[in-house]
């Protein structure tokens, strides 16, 4: 016995002693799935399948369908231990059921990997019974079916991916939030000049919190591609909050500047009115390129004498 098989036995053994302690009706429903797969078996050898979960079977025997001398139209359709979709056909169905077959399938090969694991099941049941469907020429059901399976899919993987880009949000406004509580207690605190700190680290954190409002406020209209995974989302939130932040601090920064009108600079005159203008800045992304881009206009025009 080589070393991967030596493995391999170990690791069954020893996750088979904690599900008899842990849970003993996983290795029950473990154990009737292997018995349902070697009579599953019996019926399609030498064609190796392995069902998790059967969507339909049409089987007769080789002597009913020799002895009612007709053509074989016993098909299999299940979702395997890798919650794909797999059949076996000896059918031949007409052209529009093979349309069916074909939509039903284009359908089920979208990827689907990010939906939890309940409603994955559920998506690849409803691709399977419009692929039993067609394979029974039954076209209308197979054609609602698979409409009905697309939309499911579309639907929770907008949901799936609002909860991973709202998810993301909290976790982030969470730490900034507290390595902002961490710094200004273990570090800014002990600056001579505290007041010019706190009033610029309130800029960008009301630029985080600002920033964060717009990522939840975009969140429940947003339509977003789920599949692209978890770690995308975190990083499109990660991008907008750290954002939100500069565009809170150079808010902070134009206010102070020789440019900003009177009113500006008497809004951010303490505290308080710093962090809101932060928060309107990170809330506003266009916001703080548009003042940029104003002031940039403004330079370029030529200067003017009164006479």
């Amino acid at each position: 016995m080589n070393v991967t098989d030596w493995i391999f036995i170990k690791r069954a053994e020893l996750r088979r002693a904690f599900w008899t302690v842990a849970n003993p009706k996983v290795l029950e429903t473990e154990t009737r799935r292997a018995a349902f797969n070697k009579e599953l078996q019996g019926h399609w050898a030498p064609q190796s399948i392995d069902v998790y979960e059967l969507i339909w079977e049409h089987w007769e025997t080789d002597d009913k369908v020799r002895s009612e001398n007709r053509k074989d139209e016993r098909f299999i359709v299940y979702i395997d231990p890798d919650m794909d979709i797999d059949w076996i056909n000896n059918s031949d169905p007409g052209a529009d059921g093979e349309k069916c077959v074909l939509i039903a399938e284009s359908i089920g090969a979208k990827r689907c990997k990010h939906l939890p694991r309940e409603h994955l099941l559920e998506f690849r049941r409803m691709i399977g019974h419009a692929l039993v469907s067609g394979l029974q020429d039954q076209v209308e059901i197979s054609k609602k079916l698979s409409n009905e399976a697309f939309l499911f899919l579309r639907d929770r993987t907008i949901e799936r991916s609002r909860s991973w880009t709202l998810t993301s949000a909290h976790l982030l406004l969470c730490v900034w939030g507290s390595v902002w509580m961490i710094g200004w207690h273990l570090h800014w605190s002990s600056y001579s000049r505290v007041h010019e700190h706190i009033f610029g680290s309130l800029a960008f954190l009301g630029g985080i919190v600002g920033a964060y409002l717009s990522v939840v406020q975009k969140a429940g209209r947003g339509s977003w591609e789920a599949a692209s995974g978890r770690w995308l989302h975190l990083l499109e939130a990660f991008t907008k909050i750290v954002a939100g932040g500069i565009f809170g601090e150079i808010a902070l920064l134009i206010a102070h500047s020789s440019w900003a009108p009177p009113p500006i600079v008497a809004l951010v005159a303490n505290n308080a009115s710093g962090f809101l203008v932060g928060v309107a800045a990170g809330f506003c992304e266009r916001l703080i390129p548009k003042i940029i881009s104003t002031y940039a206009k403004d330079a370029e025009k030529p200067a003017t004498t009164n006479i």
